[in-house]
């Protein structure tokens, strides 16, 4: 039982060009998916669904 409400990490960056590179990886609160983690991506202000998915398949590979 955790007593952290919302157990959660943002990680903010740079890449080349200054563009903003958001990771923010939180623990699930529901109970029945309580040992998965949900992760979000986020390049540049609109968001860049290829490059998000880079950096999705090194973090996955990292585990």
């Amino acid at each position: 039982m955790s007593f952290i409400k919302n157990p959660s990490i943002t990680i903010y960056s740079r890449k080349v060009g200054d563009e903003k590179i958001t990771v923010r990886i939180s623990q699930q609160t529901d109970p029945e998916v309580e040992e998965e983690s949900e992760i979000r991506i986020r390049v540049g202000n609109l968001g860049n669904l290829a490059e998000s998915q880079v950096i999705y398949a090194r973090i996955r590979d990292a585990l």
